[in-house]
């Protein structure tokens, strides 16, 4: 692909995706989008060229499975929230529109990630395709809040604990409309340097942000689509940034008229940190400029206020301090009020009850839904943000019904389908799929109980390294050091008080027994982050055989009718021939 795009390499994408057929159900005509992108300039068209015709012309994306997925934006995933049954629906638009808006976040993710979350100390918003942003959501409430520590008396005039506050919109990517989207796409924005993409691209793509869209839900044994109305919806890659940079100026204001709060965000999730008092103030205002300006509403019902000083009191004390703020803060009387924990981003965060609960719903819904979707999920997106040693026995569950259900829908032999214990483990089933073709669909399942210890530690050494370098955590002194004892316990300085951090160092020590590389001392982390040198560690299986480290992809129909086969032909070979 370095050489320069033809006419007759696009136009034989084109000839694969030019069935009647096709343009029925999808909607656009190749040929109308290609021919636009050969009148681009050089830079431009070198963009469309290495995100969306590279992965088609190196075969892994050629074939109607795998644009299917692209223009109908992409898997299905269920439902994040308990409320919210079913699979999430996904909404798109045109062909044109849907690929422009994705090389929107693609040029603009670097630039995005830095303005979001450097511009201002204390509002440190994760947008703009930032890599592990619930993560860092999350362990950033964690320390900001500070250490889980029980509040032993009935709250009184002067009771302000430290405290988050989670704010939900209402449909708020669907609510920016053509001058919302007018104002944020504009060429030459406040991110300068990303000027000559928008006078570029955004001219050409921003007539795909005027029709209407379609919405594509998942009814078995097909998939319906039903008109949506107009505006940025759920499924444009861009969505989220243009949320994001809409709202960012506001947060901006917000920020300077309470200097004692913090401001963490992730999508449309906005958070405050800090004491009650200041920090429903702070509410109060976000509520009505949202309304105001950006004609966004919060939903009461699903907006929350949690503290860890609230972890473990007994009924009698938690009533007392629900009815004292209800009374005390009356414009908060509709928000819930969580005394034993709060879901971050999708993450949960609180006492162990609270999230070993929230785990086995998850898993339940989970098991439920898993014969309904397309790819194979993974846990190893909570599996970064939760204290491993809460998830390895939600993890082999998972594990069990992946593997259960895989056999089920491809209807496997009996001997193949059964889970540890029987003959084939889900270990041995991902050691046996690793050794197929790439273009089969190998390496797409890697069972979640032998990643929990490394994927947590990668995350949070990653965390560390990045909060570093915050404006807020410089600001405020809260930098994790020994020096600043301000999350260290003075009478234990190898326990520091950030439950976050102390699990940490616990799975590093626990790391450390496997070999696994480890940065136990802080100085050692320090100089680490100065170096770029914190690696990825090694996956290590469960069943003590040699660590391996596996890259996530969809396991494919066809994997999936080769497997067994492939099992029984392995079965016959030599060692030798193995090897």
């Amino acid at each position: 692909m370095a050489r320069p795009l033809r006419m007759t390499m696009m136009m034989r994408i084109a000839s694969l995706l030019s069935t009647p057929s096709w343009k029925k159900s999808i909607g656009w005509r190749p040929v109308q989008f290609l021919k636009p992108i050969l009148l681009l300039g050089d830079e431009p068209r070198g963009l469309y060229q290495t995100f969306i015709l590279k992965p088609l012309m190196l075969g892994y994306g050629v074939g109607r499975a795998r644009v299917d997925s692209l223009l109908r934006g992409g898997n299905y995933y269920p439902a994040a929230k308990p409320g919210k049954p079913g699979l999430r629906p996904i909404i798109i638009g045109h062909l044109d529109r849907r690929i422009c808006s994705s090389l929107f976040v693609q040029y603009h993710r670097t630039a995005l990630t830095s303005f979001f979350t450097q511009s201002h100390p204390r509002v440190i918003q994760h947008a703009g395709g930032l890599e592990d942003g619930a993560i860092r959501f999350a362990k950033l409430i964690q320390s900001a809040m500070g250490p889980q520590v029980p509040v032993p008396y009935i709250p009184s005039e002067a009771f302000d604990p430290m405290v988050v506050i989670g704010l939900d919109c209402k449909n708020a990517f669907n609510s920016l409309g053509a001058l919302g989207d007018g104002y944020v796409l504009r060429p030459g924005d406040s991110i300068s340097h990303c000027a000559s993409f928008a006078a570029h691209i955004l001219p050409y793509a921003s007539q795909f942000y005027q029709g209407d869209c379609r919405l594509f839900l998942k009814q078995q044994p097909r998939v319906e689509a039903f008109p949506c109305s107009m505006g940025v919806h759920q499924g444009d890659p861009a969505g989220l940034s243009l949320f994001c940079h809409a709202l960012h100026p506001f947060l901006l204001r917000i920020a300077d008229k309470h200097g004692s709060c913090l401001f963490p965000l992730y999508a449309d999730n906005i958070t405050v940190v800090g004491r009650f008092s200041e920090a429903s103030a702070a509410v109060k205002d976000i509520v009505d400029t949202l309304r105001d300006d950006l004609s966004l509403e919060i939903q009461p019902r699903d907006s929350k206020i949690f503290s860890a000083s609230w972890i473990g009191l007994p009924p009698d004390q938690q009533d007392a301090i629900r009815g004292f703020l209800w009374a005390r803060f009356p414009h908060l009387r509709s928000f819930a009020i969580e005394q034993e924990g709060i879901v971050l981003g999708g993450i949960p965060v609180g006492s162990t009850s609270f999230i070993q609960a929230w785990l086995s719903a998850k898993l339940t819904s989970l098991d439920e839904e898993l014969r309904l979707l397309g790819d194979l999920p993974t846990l190893q997106y909570f599996l970064r943000g939760i204290d491993p040693f809460l998830v390895l026995e939600a993890c082999s569950a998972f594990d069990t019904s992946v593997v259960r259900e895989l056999g089920n829908a491809f209807q496997w032999p009996p001997h193949v389908v059964r889970v540890p214990g029987g003959t084939l483990s889900p270990m041995e089933f991902a050691s046996f799929k690793r050794q197929l073709p790439y273009a089969e669909g190998g390496d797409g399942f890697t069972p979640q109980a032998g990643v929990a210890l490394s994927a947590y530690y990668v995350a949070t050494a990653n965390f560390l390294q990045w909060s570093a370098s915050l404006p807020w955590m410089r600001d405020s002194n809260q930098l994790y050091s020994r020096e600043s004892g301000l999350l260290w316990d003075s009478d234990a300085p190898d326990q520091p008080l950030n439950p976050m951090l102390r699990t940490f160092l616990q799975t590093s020590q626990e790391l450390i027994a496997r070999g696994v590389p480890h940065y136990s001392d802080l100085g050692e982390l320090d100089r680490a982050k100065e170096s770029n040198a914190i690696p990825l560690p090694t996956f290590f299986r469960i069943d003590g055989g040699p660590p391996f480290l596996p890259p996530q992809r969809a396991v494919t129909a066809h994997l999936m009718k080769t497997f067994p086969p492939h099992l029984e032909r392995k079965a016959h070979l030599s060692e030798h021939q193995r090897g």
